[in-house]
C-alpha cells in the first residue's frame, strides 16, 4: 500500500512539473505575454523584442525580414500558412537566445511558402528560416563560435550544448533559398 501511495505521489509531482513547463500541453512557456497574430494579418520588421503567437488555422503574410532576439519566441500553431514576401531575400531569423515553436500535426501541418500565386512560385522566392543557436558546431575548437551567420544574420555557435532554439514539428518549407547578389545566399533551413 505504501508503494502505491508513493508511486501516486511521484506521478502527481511529475504531472505538476510538466504542466509548469508547457502551456496547453503543447508549447513551452517562454514568455509572459504573446502578441496574437490572426488570419489575414501582415507582420514584419527588423526586430521583434516581444513574443508572437500565430493562432491555429490562419494564413498570414510576412512582408520583410522577421528577426527574433534573445528572450523572444515565435509560436506557431497547427494549420497555419505563412506567406513570405517574395521581393528580396526576406527571411525568418531566430537569433541566439530566441526560440521558434512551430508545432503542426500530420493532419494540419504548418506551411512556410512564397506569397506568389500557385503556379508562379519557384525556388528562391524568399530566404528561409535561419536559426542561430548557442551549441557547439562542427567547426572544431576554438573556432566553434562563428562570427557571422548565413546571410550576415549574426553570430551562432558556442559552448552551450543544452541550448534549445525551439521545435519544428510537421513543418513544410517551400520555395525558399534565395540568392544574394547573384551568389550563394540562404538555404531553406539553416
Amino acid at each position: 500500500m505504501k508503494k502505491i501511495i508513493l508511486l501516486l505521489i511521484c506521478f502527481l509531482v511529475c504531472m505538476v512539473a510538466c504542466q509548469n513547463k508547457k502551456e496547453n500541453g503543447i508549447f513551452p512557456k517562454v514568455c509572459k505575454n504573446y502578441t496574437k497574430v490572426k488570419d489575414g494579418d501582415t507582420i514584419g520588421g527588423d526586430k521583434y523584442n516581444n513574443c508572437i503567437e500565430v493562432v491555429p488555422n490562419s494564413t498570414i503574410t510576412i512582408e520583410s525580414d522577421l528577426r527574433f532576439f534573445s528572450g523572444t519566441d515565435f509560436r506557431i500553431h497547427e494549420g497555419v500558412t505563412i506567406k513570405v514576401n517574395s521581393y528580396g531575400s526576406n527571411s525568418i531569423e531566430i537569433n541566439k537566445g530566441a526560440q521558434i515553436h512551430a508545432i503542426g500535426s500530420k493532419e494540419n501541418p504548418i506551411v512556410f511558402t512564397s506569397d506568389k500565386e500557385p503556379g508562379k512560385r519557384s525556388f528562391g522566392n524568399w530566404g528561409g528560416i535561419i536559426i542561430n543557436g548557442s551549441a557547439r558546431n562542427n567547426a572544431g575548437t576554438p573556432d566553434y563560435i562563428v562570427k557571422v551567420g548565413e546571410g550576415d544574420t549574426g553570430p551562432w555557435g558556442g559552448d552551450n550544448n543544452s541550448d534549445s532554439s525551439g521545435i519544428l514539428k510537421y513543418v513544410r518549407i517551400e520555395f525558399a533559398g534565395s540568392m544574394m547578389n547573384g551568389a550563394y545566399g540562404y538555404d531553406t533551413l539553416t
